[in-house]
């Protein structure tokens, strides 16, 4: 509980920090706001107390990470299902982080102290298998022989139970640096791994007492249109010249694609660097904080990119007057830039916190009681209109 109100007042600190926006194509009304679940008219096992993140499937049954159980509610806010728990059994968690529903509806969550579990669960919601990354040869055996080790698994995205699209953290073993953790984006197809690309990460350094992380320099995103397709940006290496970059690969054909378009720069405040200043705890690390604070003025120019149908939102930091955030909308099949929004959701620190699923939108939020509850909006028609 202590780390997600932590988060939340990072979150808040954030949002009222990051500039305004001005000069773009906008469709007005974009949401309109439909009900909140999560905190009343529900037995006591469903209410909400400390939700890490969500997901939803085909049918618009939404999923809610809250400790360590699984809570399944309709898309009107009914009770369905529950599972999960503390402990290590197959079906508990330990943590428990980082859930997600590929489109053929099976659900997998990143579990351990150092994110090195993954459970699967069918459509069904039935418990398939938890497997270890640091004792599977499978992965093991592929990154080695790249000189990298395993740190962690950040997120998974499950095809089938054979076939995954996965993200490791993986470090150097060659090296000193602080910075060389990498993001590493793979393909496994029935234990045959694809490394679609790897970035060394620019937010987190690993020292000799662990790491430490510059969460204003954003985060390595990508999401899934099809068993074969990926979307993804490093949004801190690829926004260069006021223009960011979206990748989309295809496993099968091996074809790479780039979309780009234009973004205004948001400059990020000293009170939130300030935050990530590691040398009040960590004196060795005085310079290398300070290196980093003079090299970046600005937050990357994409927060998050989430796919629904056949739309890529692209979240920026930039925002209007009621603190909603700028998102760019394009066509997933032409990579054609279509309109820009503004979407009432928080910044997009670690886990997703929001989501959108067959023109809804989904979030974690407080309600005016300050309990947690999840929000739903409609989103705007001519969104998806061609």
């Amino acid at each position: 509980m202590k780390i997600i109100l932590w988060l939340l007042v990072l979150i808040n600190l954030l949002n009222l920090e990051c500039q305004k926006s001005s000069d773009f194509n906008i469709l007005n009304s974009a949401t309109t706001y439909q009900l909140s679940f999560g905190a009343d008219s529900i037995s006591d096992k469903y209410l909400i107390s400390a939700p890490r993140a969500i997901c939803a499937n085909k049918a618009n049954d939404i999923y809610v990470l809250d400790e360590y159980y699984i809570k399944v509610f309709s898309n009107d806010g009914k009770e369905k299902t529950i599972f999960g728990g503390k402990g290590g059994a197959p079906n508990e968690f330990i943590i428990g982080s980082s859930p997600s529903i590929g489109l053929n509806g099976y659900l997998t969550v990143i579990d351990g102290n150092s994110r090195n579990y993954f459970s699967l669960f069918s459509p069904l919601n039935e418990f398939l298998f938890k497997m270890n990354t640091y004792t599977d040869n499978t992965y093991n055996i592929y990154y080695n022989n790249k000189g990298f080790s395993i740190f962690g698994l950040m997120c998974i995205n499950s095809i089938n139970e054979k076939r995954r699209f996965m993200e490791f953290l993986t470090f150097d073993n060659k090296s000193n640096d602080f910075f060389r953790i990498y993001n590493s984006l793979v393909y496994d197809d029935n234990s045959k791994l694809i490394e679609i690309v790897r970035y060394k990460s620019p937010r987190t350094i690993l020292t000799e007492r662990g790491t430490r992380h510059f969460d204003f320099r954003g985060i390595f995103l990508w999401d899934v249109s099809s068993d074969s397709t990926v979307f993804y940006t490093n949004p801190y290496i690829e926004s260069n010249n006021n223009e960011y970059i979206i990748n989309v690969y295809n496993v099968n054909t091996q074809k790479k694609q780039i979309i780009k378009h234009s973004y205004e720069p948001v400059i990020i405040p000293d009170n939130i660097k300030n935050f990530f200043d590691h040398s009040k705890t960590y004196p060795e690390l005085g310079d290398l904080v300070k290196k980093v604070f003079n090299e970046t003025k600005y937050y990357p120019a994409v927060n998050n990119i989430l796919i629904d149908k056949d739309r890529l939102f692209v979240f920026k930091y930039n925002k209007d007057d009621k603190n909603d955030y700028l998102v760019d909308i394009f066509d997933i099949s032409s990579g054609k830039y279509l309109l820009s929004v503004y979407f009432p959701v928080h910044i997009r620190m670690f886990e997703n916190t929001y989501i959108i699923k067959n023109g809804f939108l989904y979030k974690i939020d407080l309600n005016e009681e300050k309990y947690f509850v999840i929000k739903k909006y409609k989103l705007n028609e001519s969104i998806y209109k061609n």
